[in-house]
Parts: C-alpha cells; structure tokens; sequence
C-alpha cells in the first residue's frame, strides 16, 4: 500500500510494542491518522483516523504538518497540525494561522 502522507512522523511505542506514524491524511480539509508496523520498513497498516481537524470544515482552509510528538507529556501521544488558509478574506482568525496546534491521542494494543 502506497503511503500518500504529505508529512509525517515515526517512533517506537513500547506501550503497544509498534512503531507508530502520524500524519494527516492528505491536503486541504483533512483528518489525522495513525498507522501501526512491526519495523520502521513496514508493511504499515491503512490509516485509522483520530481527529477530523476542526479547522477542516470551514471551506477554503488548508491543514498541514501534522507529527507526533511521543516526548511531549499528557497523553499517550501528543499530535500537532497547523492551519492555514487558501481565502483571500480570512475563515479564521490570522493568529491561528501558521502555528501549531495540539491535541492528544491515548494508545491501545488493539487501536492505536
């Protein structure tokens, strides 16, 4: 399976002993998804989504850089995205734009 992730990120979990890549699911209004493997070679399993990004149901707004951030604490895995937009009148306020924004995501064996 081809991995169409414009960004992402990889690390180790040893809560669910997998490695773990974060990304969202292509450009534009998108979602976050994590996909699990044995090795950071893969195979890699199809995208379970975790987040519809709030930003993503304004029409012309644009999500990107979405990475995991395993170090950061609170959660099981820490996520961010930054929001940005394609309108030449803002959808959203400009100090949300172009920054990063987090949320968390818990773990499980069962459903990364």
């Amino acid at each position: 399976m081809p991995l169409c992730a414009p960004e992402s990120s990889v690390y180790f979990d040893a809560k669910i002993n997998a490695y773990v890549m974060a990304h969202s699911e292509g450009f534009g209004s998108t979602t976050l998804a994590l996909r699990t493997a044995t090795s950071p070679q893969g195979p890699w399993s199809p995208p379970q989504t975790v987040l519809r990004l709030p930003e993503s149901f304004v029409g012309g707004n644009f999500v990107y850089a979405a990475n995991g951030h395993p170090h950061l604490k609170g959660a099981d895995l820490v996520l961010t995205y930054v929001p940005t937009q394609f309108n030449d009148v803002p959808t959203i306020s400009y100090k949300d734009c172009y920054l990063p924004h987090f949320t968390k995501v818990n773990l499980t064996p069962e459903h990364p």
